[in-house]
């Protein structure tokens, strides 16, 4: 497959692995009004038009900065389902998954506010991403995400997650 793509599908090797550098220069490429973020180990399993749905929920209202989706590992127990922060004061403003590891308690189908999302799977519009200068490259791995949403509540945006149906993050 990487040696013979699929038309409209460019592949780009050699690049040294930086998750914020990376995608910023492989966003040069996008030449869409939406740009999906969705690392390559996660796997769009029995409903693929859960991507068609998120992307309807982001471009249907101009209030959505970005769309996430519920993730799930593969034992079926949930491994994102937006990004919280802590109100605890030792740990105040921590981010953390809720849910994690857990049953799933978001019906298919459903649509909730998040503080941020992770970029496993990050849509959002091509020219917010470019005005907003991307990922921050100051993030090596982690956070990138965390930070770009961040910046988009900043100036009025709101973020949402949406459980669309199966879809596994493996993580790594």
């Amino acid at each position: 497959l990487l040696d013979n793509p699929p038309e409209g599908v460019g592949i780009t090797r050699g690049m040294q692995y930086q998750f914020s550098r990376c995608n910023n220069d492989l966003f040069e490429n996008a030449n869409y009004a939406t740009v999906l973020f969705m690392n390559n180990d996660v796997f769009i399993d029995e409903r693929p038009e859960g991507v068609v749905e998120a992307y309807r929920a982001l471009t249907s209202d101009s209030t959505l900065g970005a769309v996430g989706v519920v993730l799930f590992f593969e034992d079926g127990t949930v491994q994102h389902a937006g990004v919280e922060f802590l109100q605890t004061p030792e740990l105040f403003a921590v981010p953390y998954h809720p849910g994690t590891r857990q049953s799933p308690v978001h019906k298919l189908g459903e649509a909730f506010p998040s503080s941020a999302v992770t970029g496993a799977f990050l849509m959002t519009s091509n020219d917010l991403f470019g005005r907003s200068g991307g990922f921050d490259e100051r993030y090596g791995a982690e956070c990138q995400d965390i930070d770009y949403c961040l910046r988009l509540r900043r100036v009025g945006f709101e973020i949402r997650t949406m459980a669309v149906g199966p879809i596994y993050h493996v993580e790594n």
